[in-house]
């Protein structure tokens, strides 16, 4: 477990770790997305390419054929795909949809699930978009509301 967490944790800033300690169950879920996307690029890029853009269309069913396509989108960039054992690409996909409910990004519905923007702890979005706006785009924040708020800051 510790192999899995310290990785993770080491991508929060010193004042994002001290929100993970002192605050609740909803900051550190949210703490808890925002280090594993910083942590991984396969996460992030599935949160933004695939989930992101069918918010944005309006479109809030996942289904098996997204991310069937964003795979095969991905496997240049990401060729450590092509490798995995069918077991193992199992086992991924189950722990990224695990990891985008607790996120509060997927939840039961139609095909894998309904889609929806979480809601980001007032205290999380400022530690965020202190250090590096663009990753609320893993929270489904759109171009337009990141670009916005940061430059009236």
């Amino acid at each position: 477990m510790e192999r899995e967490l310290r990785p993770r944790l080491q991508t929060l800033s010193h004042h994002q770790l001290e929100l993970l300690v002192k605050s609740g169950a909803d900051t550190r879920i949210s703490l808890a997305w925002l280090a594993a996307v910083k942590h991984s690029s396969f996460l992030f890029e599935f949160a933004v390419d695939a989930i992101r853009s069918k918010v944005e269309r309006h479109d809030y069913v996942l289904r098996e054929s997204d991310y069937r396509r964003f795979i095969e989108e991905k496997t240049p960039s990401h060729p450590e795909l092509l490798k995995l054992s069918a077991s193992t690409s199992g086992k991924v996909r189950r722990v990224l949809f695990a990891m985008l409910r607790e996120a509060g990004i997927l939840s039961k519905g139609e095909e894998i699930g309904s889609l929806q923007r979480p809601a980001i702890p007032h205290e999380v979005e400022l530690s965020i978009r202190k250090e590096n706006p663009a990753w609320l785009a893993a929270y489904l924040v759109p171009d337009s509301e990141i670009q916005t708020n940061s430059s009236t800051r």
